[in-house]
C-alpha cells in the first residue's frame, strides 16, 4: 500500500506522515498496486468506507479531506479480497491530516518559524490569541538568549 502525493511520486506510511506534517493536503490518493488481492476499510471520524478493487479507477481512489481547519484522523485498515485467505486486517495503521494554523500568518512568526504555532499546519488543538501571543514572546526570548550566550562563546 503505498499514498500518491502527485502523478509521478509514490511514497509509503512513513514518507506520507512525514510529508503531510509540511504540506497543505486536501486529499488521500491510495494506490494499491496489488489491488486484486486486497481491499480497504478506512473509518474516517467515526465514519466507515469500504473499497474493494471494482470500486476504484485501477486500484485507486480519493478520499476528500475537506476544508483543513480541523484534525482529521483515519483509521486505514488492509484485508485480503478473498475472504478464505482470512478475516482479520492484514494491517492497521492511523493517518492524521494536520489543520491550517491561522497563526502562521503573523507577523511575529517572522524569525520565529520554528515555534510550533507558527508552523502552517498542526496536529494540536487551536489556542487562544493571548496564548500566542505569550508563547511566540517567550520562544523568542529564549531563542534571542541562546544566540547572545553563543556569540559570548565564540568571542
Amino acid at each position: 500500500l503505498v499514498y500518491k502525493i502527485d502523478d509521478d511520486t509514490y511514497v509509503d506510511i512513513e514518507a506520507y506522515t512525514k510529508y503531510s506534517k509540511i504540506t497543505n493536503l486536501k486529499s488521500l490518493d491510495y494506490s494499491n498496486r496489488m489491488a486484486s488481492i486486497y481491499g480497504i476499510k478506512i473509518d474516517k471520524n467515526g465514519k466507515k468506507y469500504e473499497y474493494s478493487y471494482s470500486n476504484t479507477n485501477n486500484g485507486e481512489f480519493t478520499i476528500n479531506t475537506g476544508i483543513a481547519m480541523s484534525v482529521k484522523n483515519y483509521i486505514v485498515e488492509l484485508y485480503y479480497a478473498d475472504s478464505d485467505c482470512g478475516k482479520s486486517a492484514v494491517r492497521t495503521f492511523n493517518v492524521t491530516i494536520p489543520r491550517y494554523n491561522i497563526y502562521s500568518d503573523y507577523g511575529e512568526c517572522i524569525g520565529n518559524e520554528d515555534y510550533y504555532y507558527c508552523k502552517q499546519f498542526v496536529t494540536l488543538d487551536d489556542i487562544k490569541e493571548s496564548e500566542f501571543n505569550s508563547g511566540v514572546k517567550a520562544y523568542s526570548e529564549e531563542r534571542e538568549k541562546k544566540q547572545q550566550e553563543e556569540e559570548r562563546k565564540n568571542k
